[in-house]
């Protein structure tokens, strides 16, 4: 089955909009594109959700680093939390990854009909 992955630039230390973030700035905007994709939530990311988006994070600091993901224009408040800026233009939608997952199965699914005889003449 089709695992989603996030694309990183791979001058994204060099951003901008990153080089002034905070250490935990960076952590949890960098664990948020992976949150996102393996949730497939397009870049959103829940008010509700945002301690578990970095485990072992301080939840008084998250807020903080939220806002500086905000003011460096990485991040954009929503009614539920916050849309990643940019994220569906760099990374592939939720619809492709369930419709990828759909066809994965399927394909497995004739595999092992085939290999227990099912479609053997």
């Amino acid at each position: 089955m089709s695992m989603p992955w996030v694309k990183v630039d791979d001058r994204i230390a060099y951003n901008p909009k990153i080089i002034n973030l905070s250490d935990g700035a960076f952590r949890l905007y960098i664990c948020a594109l992976a949150y996102c994709q393996s949730q497939l939530t397009n870049g959103g990311v829940s008010k509700r959700v945002l301690a578990a988006v970095v485990p072992g994070a301080r939840p008084q600091l998250l807020g903080r680093y939220a806002r500086e993901l905000v003011d460096q224009g990485l991040w954009e408040p929503d009614d539920q939390g916050w849309q990643i800026h940019d994220f569906i233009e760099f990374n592939r939608t939720s619809d492709h990854w369930k419709e990828r997952r759909a066809t994965d199965a399927e394909r497995l699914r004739r595999w092992r009909s085939q290999q227990n005889g099912h479609d053997k003449p």
